[in-house]
């Protein structure tokens, strides 16, 4: 069966016949959630890293026969699934509030017969309740071997062009650092509406008051409950999963009302005739408010995904994108997302591909030199780091950012000059692993890269300006033509009639 997703002209999205293996994700400030056409949650993540679910399987059925769902809604922090079982119809909906660990799942059942229908519910879950480790300095160790192998003129001389496969092989190691893979035993407590399971962290499942025949399992807990819908009865079942020690089904009616109303703003942000267009963009805007996460660590700013969720990190290159739909509606959290970067400029302007959760390392690994770039020196990153800056004065106006200070007491506009200064001085790039292509051992003009320089000098000028630094702003003015020139002699094919990748 064909799945088909319709846009609306309010930004909902439609989704006829949906299967098990359709796909919606949303989010929170402490949740990344995937949820299935089947009423499954296929992923419940924290975003430092702990998984939570490992399994949640649901199967309903009227009088035996399973529900066929007809219809799923996509909108926000909402999935809503719509289906049908003999003369009964089935709403199940998904939902997050906007700062909480949990999701809220409601069943509402409503049997338009003339004869009473037995409703049950099969649920079984399985809980993750590990808390990931990186390996001892993942972090530092990895930058110190990479510069070296960049920078030490003896490892040029005696390793030669070697020394680029091996960067990159440190590069892809990095990026795949290991989560710790023992078993946790987990500490299954059952409650009068639900469960609670204890691991390195502890999760709560709760239903409200409904009586369940359940049995515990190595990692969880299969559970089944059961309703008699008289005819025209209904019949609301809600569920609650938290990473919490404890949650209240209760508060399923106020989780609802909150989605609603994060889907009226949502729906409301960009006002387009074309269905499409505006389904585009509520998507696009939601999906950019899921990414701005809080850790109880104070580490904040916005994720590249949940697939690059732990380490903790926040990318230059990633968040560059993800931050300019944010501008207009939550410039605070772009502010946050700035100071989280400026912690990963150093005092030459050198900037990795992104800044790790300092707290996530050894306590002594914690004050080495690079402690937090995730993945060292990327020649890209500087360019971006001025670019986000700019786009955030040009929204707000907020000079103030300027004065904030780098753990090391250089201001944040400091920074942003160390980081122009690096690239002016080297605007080639050395063939490395080290910007947005990092499998792509490019070099040395590249057009993305000059581009983006010559944009951050661009937008440098204009900061200037404003500062009322007229004599920096015409020397950035000078800086931005001359990379002009090269990106000009250097990457545009007068044969081929276009810029070239790199040369």
């Amino acid at each position: 069966m064909t799945m088909q997703a319709a846009p609306t002209h309010n930004g909902i999205l439609i989704i006829n016949n949906p299967t098990a293996d359709l796909r919606y994700d949303m989010g929170n400030l402490r949740l990344f959630a995937s949820l299935d056409g089947a009423g499954n949650i296929t992923r419940f993540r924290l975003p430092e890293g702990p998984a939570v679910l490992d399994a949640w399987q649901i199967t309903a059925r009227l009088d035996g026969v399973p529900v066929t769902w007809l219809k799923a809604e996509a909108v926000g922090r909402s999935w809503t699934l719509h289906g049908e079982a003999l003369d009964v119809s089935v709403t199940l909906r998904t939902v997050c509030d906007a700062d909480t660990a949990a999701l809220i799942q409601v069943w509402q059942v409503h049997n338009s017969g003339e004869s009473a229908r037995v409703f049950t519910v099969n649920l079984d879950v399985q809980f993750d309740l590990r808390l990931p480790a990186v390996r001892v300095g993942p972090s530092t160790s990895g930058a110190r071997a990479y510069r070296f192998l960049r920078k030490n003129p003896v490892a040029r001389r005696t390793i030669g062009v070697y020394r680029w496969g091996l960067m990159d092989t440190i590069s892809e190691t990095q990026k795949h650092a290991k989560t710790r893979s023992n078993a946790v035993r987990l500490d299954v407590e059952a409650l009068s509406d639900g469960f609670r399971a204890r691991g390195d962290i502890t999760a709560t499942l709760r239903a409200g008051d409904v009586p369940a025949d359940w049995q515990a399992q190595a990692n969880g807990v299969n559970a089944s409950y059961r309703a008699v819908i008289g005819p025209g009865r209904d019949y609301t079942l809600p569920f609650i999963v938290a990473a919490a020690d404890d949650a209240d089904p209760n508060t399923y009616r106020a989780a609802l009302a909150d989605a609603d109303q994060f889907t009226a703003w949502l729906t409301s942000a960009f006002e387009c005739d074309d269905p499409l267009l505006r389904s585009l963009v509520v998507a696009s805007l939601n999906v950019a408010m899921a990414m701005y996460k809080e850790l109880p660590s104070g580490f904040k700013g916005l994720w590249a995904g949940p697939n690059y969720a732990f380490p903790p990190r926040v990318y230059f290159r990633d968040s560059y994108w993800t931050a300019l739909p944010l501008l207009p509606y939550r410039p605070d959290w772009v502010r946050s997302h700035i100071q989280t970067l400026t912690s990963g400029v150093h005092a030459d302007g050198e900037c990795p591909s992104g800044v790790i959760d300092r707290s996530i390392l050894a306590f002594e690994d914690q004050d080495e030199s690079g402690a937090t770039d995730w993945l060292a020196d990327h020649h890209d990153s500087p360019a971006f780091y001025v670019l986000l800056l700019h786009e955030y004065l040009a929204w707000t106006g907020d000079t103030s950012i300027l004065k904030e200070k780098h753990p090391d007491g250089r201001t944040i506009w400091t920074c942003a000059q160390n980081c122009l200064n690096r690239l002016i001085a080297n605007p080639a790039k050395d063939r490395a692993p080290n910007d947005w292509a990092d499998n792509v051992l490019r070099s040395e003009w590249v057009t993305c890269d000059l581009a983006l320089l010559y944009g951050a000098l661009d937008a440098a000028a204009d900061i200037a300006r404003h500062t009322g630094e007229s004599d920096l702003a015409a020397t950035y003015v000078q800086d931005a033509r001359h990379i002009q020139h090269l990106l000009q002699i250097h990457c545009w094919d007068e044969e081929r009639g276009y810029y070239i990748d790199y040369r």
